[in-house]
């Protein structure tokens, strides 16, 4: 996958610690949960030929799970079918999955947990963790109709 971004960034500060070139896509999704200070910042043109924005990856500390949390640009009226969809995918466990729509910037702001992914075994890499993702994302979109 082609990165116009990759970078990694303080989650206090968000400020940019350093930028990261394609080989950190090898590294371990564990990374995250190793430096709990840090989280992935990403573009590509993968994700927004996907109607999605950046995405960042983080281990959420309080749910102990890694995270992927990004914005889909649809319409409100997907709610019940987004919703719906993630539900029925991952795996039922405290903080899988939210999605909420953001009236004023008129996009979805969602988290998965790929952790509740089923396809998850603990062992991908960055690059791993964005195709799952993306795969996911694919087969909402198009279960959706959007």
């Amino acid at each position: 996958m082609k990165m116009t971004a990759l970078d990694r960034c303080n989650k206090e500060t968000e400020e940019i610690i350093a930028s990261a070139d394609e080989s950190f896509l090898k590294e371990p999704l564990n990374y995250v949960a190793q430096n709990q200070i840090e989280y992935i910042y990403a573009e590509s043109k993968e994700f927004t030929d996907r109607k999605m924005d950046a995405v960042v990856i983080e281990f959420d500390d309080m749910f102990k799970i890694h995270t992927a949390l990004f914005g889909l640009a649809l319409q409100k009226k997907y709610s019940n079918p987004i919703k719906t969809y993630l539900r029925a995918n991952l795996t039922p466990m405290l903080g899988s999955s939210s999605a909420m729509f953001n009236g004023q910037e008129g996009i979805w702001e969602i988290n998965i947990a790929f952790d509740a992914m089923k396809d998850y075994t603990g062992n991908e890499t960055l690059g791993e963790a964005y195709d799952k993702l993306l795969k996911l994302v694919d087969a909402m979109l198009e279960e959706i109709g959007a």
